[in-house]
């Protein structure tokens, strides 16, 4: 699926050698493509069936699978949260991405992203779920337990999710987007 997955890892390797020396010694060597590792065949590939197609950047220099990938990502992630907008304005779906940290809120749209920005959250992201299988691997009981429920808990986030912009564009298909607009004002931008 990701042409460029090997590349973060080497780029891993060299900027945060501790983290893949760490998982490789539990795990072995990473080889191949991300389909193959532990955390995504344990809990990320959960998120293939909640991929929707949003709009994204096309001047950067992403291929629409790696796009999935990223957008697999994101959705795995426990240190983000995203949720997609219909923009009003282009009649499109939008992903957004929110990072809080330290009482700062920084919120971005995949869309708005350029290509050295997406490279980086790849390396981000993937570092992270080495990070959390390394912990599950190595954590007690409770942190197994904890680390599953919040894992589980993203899953159905993201299943609601993709129930709810189905939902949404059921009803624009039924009512219009002006109508729709004035019946469930929770749905505006």
């Amino acid at each position: 699926m990701s042409s460029r997955f090997i590349d973060y890892i080497e780029e891993l390797r060299n900027e945060n050698a501790e983290t893949l020396e760490k998982y490789e010694n539990i795990y072995g060597r990473i080889e191949g493509d991300f389909q193959h590792q532990i955390w995504y065949t344990d809990y990320a590939i959960a998120f293939e069936n909640c991929l929707t197609s949003c709009v994204v950047n096309d001047d950067a220099n992403v291929t629409p699978e790696d796009y999935d990938f990223l957008k697999i990502l994101i959705m795995a992630s426990f240190s983000s949260n995203y949720r997609y907008l219909l923009d009003k304005k282009s009649n499109e779906v939008k992903m957004e991405i929110t990072v809080s940290s330290n009482n700062q809120k920084v919120v971005k749209y995949l869309d708005d992203l350029f290509t050295f920005q997406i490279n980086r959250l790849f390396t981000i992201y993937i570092k992270e779920q080495m990070e959390l299988q390394i912990h599950y691997e190595e954590g007690t009981v409770d942190d197994k337990i904890q680390i599953t429920n919040f894992r589980t808990e993203k899953i159905d986030n993201a299943e609601e999710a993709i129930k709810n912009i189905n939902f949404v564009g059921e009803l624009e298909d039924n009512l219009g987007f002006n109508d729709f607009e004035k019946i469930i004002p929770i749905f505006k931008n």
